[in-house]
């Protein structure tokens, strides 16, 4: 989830271009994070990294408001997965 206002003291409403940031920043981390384990996967494609997806398969399409102030991003892959 993400949330509509900054941390600054002005509580400013966050912009498109930073909500897309931080949903990046987030993919990201996960894709970090997945690197560390050596996951047994019985579809490879479904894979993070090694074999199937990258972070540049993923894009966001839409954002859902969750909770007064917070929004979900609406992820999708790119491509097609065999």
């Amino acid at each position: 989830m993400v949330q509509n206002r900054d941390e600054t003291a002005q509580r400013k409403t966050v912009t498109l271009s930073k909500f897309a940031q931080h949903v990046g920043r987030s993919v990201d981390a996960f894709f970090k994070h997945c690197e560390q384990f050596d996951y047994t996967n019985l579809v490879p494609q479904w894979s993070i990294m090694k074999t199937g997806i990258q972070p540049d398969d993923i894009i966001i399409i839409g954002a859902i408001q969750v909770s007064s102030g917070s929004w979900m991003p609406i992820l999708q892959l790119t491509h097609f997965i065999f």
